[in-house]
């Protein structure tokens, strides 16, 4: 799993440094048997149906893209999606960390992990809760 941290604002930017995180992982593809050209396949085809989908995204480095989905509550929401050597990382900031209750909001994330199938809540290094998935 990437290390969470660099969180922004209401919609937060999830990964640091994404386009490092792209190289490594177009590295580890490469290391893993999936030549780049694979990887890079891969991530052109992602491209191209985020286009085809009109989805408002902008792509950082090799295999990284910013997909910003339209929302309801909030004004939008950011989402990662970062193509691995075997998997697709999806990662979302949901909210800083709790202001009272710490104890109470993550044993109910904790909770909810368990009926989750391919995402599960994180927090990083100071508290904030993102939704991640492979």
């Amino acid at each position: 799993m990437s290390e969470l941290a660099g969180s922004s604002g209401s919609a937060g930017a999830g990964v640091a440094g994404a386009g490092a995180a792209g190289t490594a992982s177009t590295a580890g593809a490469a290391a893993a048997g999936l030549d780049s050209a694979s990887a890079d396949t891969v991530a052109t085809l992602l491209e191209r149906v985020l286009g085809e989908l009109g989805a408002d995204f902008a792509r950082e480095g090799d295999d990284a893209f910013l997909v910003t989905l339209p929302g309801v509550r909030k004004h939008r929401t950011l989402v990662w999606l970062i193509v691995g050597a075997h998997e697709l990382l999806i990662e979302s900031f949901v909210c800083r960390q709790p202001d009272e209750n710490h104890e109470g909001v993550y044993r109910y994330l904790l909770q909810r992990n368990a009926s989750l199938r391919t995402v599960a809540y994180a927090i990083d290094g100071v508290g904030d809760i993102h939704l991640v998935g492979r």
